[in-house]
């Protein structure tokens, strides 16, 4: 299984096309930097950068994980916003309005049956008009 950190440390590496860079910009030492991307390599079963004195390029397959990579922080991204907004959404106060009490008893049996849901009728406020 592929890490999050893991293609952190790749994007950082892939943007920057040198170790000791992307090291400094994710605040951890080369050498683990380096040895995380190799881990990388090793999981995936192919070669990502081309290693050359004083040179680092992406390869085909670094440029495609590369791309991947963005995609995949994005839609996680994306996916964070809306379980937060969907539990934001959840706690929001439901109040229901009743006119002079010609549907007291319904709402009791309906508040009875909120409860039996593990607190759904916390949130609930009977206002009458």
């Amino acid at each position: 299984m592929i890490e999050l950190r893991h293609l952190r440390y790749f994007i950082a590496v892939a943007e920057e096309l040198n170790f000791r860079r992307a090291a400094e910009r994710i605040h951890i030492d080369p050498t683990p930097l380096s040895r995380t991307i190799r881990d990388l390599e090793d999981q995936l079963g192919v070669q990502l950068f081309m290693r050359m004195p004083r040179k680092l390029r992406l390869t085909p397959a670094g440029v495609r994980l590369l791309k991947e990579a963005h995609k995949l922080f994005i839609r996680l991204e994306r996916t964070q916003r809306i379980v937060r907004l969907t539990d934001a959404r959840y706690r929001a106060p439901l109040r229901i309005g009743v006119a002079d009490g010609i549907a007291q008893p319904k709402l009791v049996g309906a508040d009875r049956k909120l409860s039996q849901f593990g607190g759904a009728a916390e949130n609930l406020d009977y206002l009458e008009m």
